[in-house]
């Protein structure tokens, strides 16, 4: 098994967005992702610590795609402003995916590839 899971949207149109996220959490990482109370720098952090890889389209105002951001260190505060709302909203339910995918658990109706490291969201 990888030590990587890729979460892909499922979303009709957004579904060239995807993240690649760890399969091991410490302890301290996972109450972080599961604690509301720390705020959008802190997941922030913790989305660049633990995201390897990512393809989030940033779309302009014709709903085309202008950008892609292909480093997660680049997914700051400030870029948040630049992407729609779908794909924030799905950032943060595909890093949580991965955690449960880390400790055998399905938060989502998603589905594993054949290959067992990919999952839709």
């Amino acid at each position: 098994m990888s030590d990587w899971i890729r979460i892909t949207c499922e979303i009709e149109g957004y579904e060239n967005n995807w993240i690649e996220a760890a399969r091991k959490w410490k302890r301290p990482q996972s109450r972080q992702l599961l604690s509301e109370a720390d705020g959008e720098e802190n997941f922030l952090e913790l989305f660049r610590t633990k995201v390897r890889a990512c393809n989030i389209e940033v779309y302009g105002d014709d709903d085309e795609v202008i950008e892609t951001i292909t480093d997660p260190n680049d997914i700051t505060l400030e870029r948040l402003d630049d992407l729609d709302g779908v794909v924030i909203e799905f950032l943060g339910p595909a890093l949580v995916h991965a955690f449960g995918k880390s400790r055998g658990l399905d938060f989502t109706t998603g589905q594993t590839s054949s290959g067992g490291n990919e999952t839709e969201m």
